[in-house]
């Protein structure tokens, strides 16, 4: 759980609310996906879709082969195309530009906007922007917020949350 006393406290009871709020939610991650920002994304597009949220994962650029295992099973899938709805967070991307040319209009014209990432670059370009520098990956952040949701931690969830973690620390070397 997250400190009542840390300063992203209120950010992340901001992003909660929004999730609550809107039915359909996207995420999209940056061009080129690297594992943290895919299972940044699977994992807490299936926390959502737990909750029976609508969720659509974005990506540019698709999945590369070396993840293909993450998303075999069908359950959270990744669209290349442009898919509309109210809510969009985006997840490890530290500029709106690197959400790439299919999704920065997605993002500028979406009614609620959330940014989730560990990037000291991120340029806060969200409604609501939780940015943790101190983190050694988005998918600690992530974690963070599947905590705050009515949702239980499953084994995929986890799974994803490991290749996030593990590709962005070097097997946890760094």
């Amino acid at each position: 759980k997250i400190p009542k006393e840390s300063r992203y406290a209120m950010a992340y009871k901001e992003a909660t609310h929004l999730i609550n709020k809107h039915k359909h939610i996207a995420i999209v991650t940056h061009i080129m996906p690297d594992g943290d920002a895919l299972g940044s994304a699977l994992a807490l597009g299936a926390a959502l879709k737990g909750m029976g949220k609508k969720v659509t994962v974005l990506n540019q650029d698709g999945v590369p082969d070396r993840y293909k295992f993450l998303v075999d099973n069908g359950d959270v899938c990744i669209h290349t195309q442009h898919h509309g709805c109210a809510l969009l967070i985006a997840v490890d991307c530290s500029d709106i530009d690197r959400l790439g040319d299919n999704f920065v209009p997605l993002f500028k014209n979406a009614q609620d906007t959330v940014n989730i990432d560990h990037h000291k670059s991120n340029t806060l370009y969200a409604d609501i922007n939780i940015v943790e520098t101190d983190c050694g990956a988005t998918g600690e952040i992530v974690y963070k917020l599947i905590e705050q949701l009515p949702v239980d931690m499953n084994k995929y969830m986890a799974e994803c949350l490991f290749v996030a973690l593990s590709t962005d620390t070097g097997s946890f070397s760094y």
